[in-house]
């Protein structure tokens, strides 16, 4: 005899609604209880409800709703291209410098880390290159969740971005890399990587144009129409991007930026209309809960908690070095370091890409960056939230209050 939830299936939208509502109802419960940060709730009720955990979502049926993941990671990427003012940028030299002086360092210091492991140059250069960047999504909902306001939080959500756009960079030479080490013909490997940056830029470029004069035309007095199109936005990016063989990532965070500086009277992507996709982040972080695993540890556990590790003291000391000319006292350059560990969730994903480069190592890396995005997802939050505290931007929490 068996249960009716033992034999029935749950369809893609019926998942959807489990993860939501676990996802909420664990991550109250789980901050209210233990005061972790919410996205760490949302990402532990996930490994709770996970292949991993209970199996209440198996592999497939997570990889059927992966739509609704998708639209999380968009909304995320999208809004973190938002808020990166390049105007602002121009004035703050010190930080745009310190953001690539960090990255080169990052880079540098896996790669090295790898390659003492055993790992071979180019895949060591490709999970090098993921490991540059800091997550987007976890730094919104942090930084959201604490009310963060100061130089602090606007120099974290500054060095997100233009970590992100450095580690693609880096991924996608890399990858060319990768697939002459392959010995493949070398016109494919470099005219790939070119059309994985070019491409994505372009394309994340030609519908933030599209969509700011569209936008204008609506107006600010309709408010329906404005989100009907945000939506449609989001989702034809990220549809053209998997039609045409691009990084979904890229796209949207060049998106997010031509609206924020090239896009001046549009309201499409305007923070209103971005708070309105909360539900997809909550099923963003609980589906990439449900994908944490002990296996990459198993294997590779002394090489991920050293590459992870040092990712901390590249960060903690390259902005507490930068500090004084990003106009900090030092104690707070390093907390906003600290704060900086998260790596990115798309970095994962990222790596099918290279399945074709690197066919004898696609599944060892794919294990590797499992595991930092594990490890430092669990605990960066936490991290991040504290750094805004000992920094003295980030108010009490409601459930603090009472």
């Amino acid at each position: 005899m068996h249960l009716p939830w033992q034999i029935l299936p749950l369809n893609p939208l019926a998942a959807f609604g489990v993860i939501l509502a676990l996802g909420v109802l664990g991550s109250h419960l789980a901050t209210r209880t233990f005061g972790i940060p919410r996205v760490t709730g949302y990402l532990i009720t996930g490994l709770f409800i996970g292949p991993a955990g209970l199996g209440v979502l198996g592999p497939d049926l997570i990889a059927q709703s992966d739509i609704f993941i998708q639209l999380g990671l968009g909304l995320a990427l999208f809004e973190q291209g938002r808020r990166i003012d390049l105007a602002w940028l121009v004035r703050e030299k010190a930080l745009f410098l310190t953001s690539l002086l960090a990255g080169a360092l990052l880079f540098g210091v896996a790669l090295a880390s790898l390659l003492a492991f055993g790992i071979a140059a180019a895949p060591a250069a490709l999970i090098a290159s993921l490991l540059t960047a800091s997550s987007p999504a976890l730094m919104l909902d942090v930084i959201d969740e604490c009310r963060a306001e100061g130089q602090v939080s606007e120099r974290m959500m500054a060095h997100t971005g233009l970590s992100n756009l450095l580690a693609l960079c880096l991924f996608a030479v890399s990858l060319s890399w990768g697939h002459l080490s392959s010995a493949h013909e070398t016109g494919y490997s470099i005219m790939l990587p070119g059309w994985l940056l070019a491409g994505s830029a372009l394309l994340g470029l030609a519908i933030g144009f599209l969509a700011s004069r569209l936008g204008g035309w609506l107006g600010a007095r309709h408010p329906e129409p404005q989100s009907v199109l945000f939506y449609a936005v989001i989702a034809l990016t990220l549809g053209l991007t998997s039609m045409l063989t691009m990084i979904p990532s890229l796209a949207m965070l060049v998106l997010g930026l031509a609206m924020r500086n090239f896009g001046r009277d549009a309201i499409v992507g305007a923070p209103g209309l971005v708070k309105q996709g909360n539900l997809f982040y909550v099923a963003l972080f609980v589906s990439v809960g449900t994908h944490f695993s002990a296996a990459p540890f198993a294997s590779d556990g002394a090489l991920i908690v050293a590459v992870v590790l040092l990712r901390l003291a590249v960060l903690v000391a390259t902005w507490a070095l930068a500090a004084r000319p990003n106009g900090l006292p030092w104690r707070k350059g390093a907390w906003l370091g600290a704060g900086l560990l998260p790596v990115p969730i798309w970095s994962f994903g990222l790596l099918n890409l290279a399945s074709d480069a690197l066919p004898a190592d696609a599944a060892r890396l794919g294990m590797i960056a499992l595991g930092a995005c594990c490890l430092t997802e669990l605990l960066g939050p936490a991290l991040t939230r504290l750094a805004l505290a000992r920094t003295g931007e980030a108010r009490p929490l409601q459930h603090e209050r009472e």
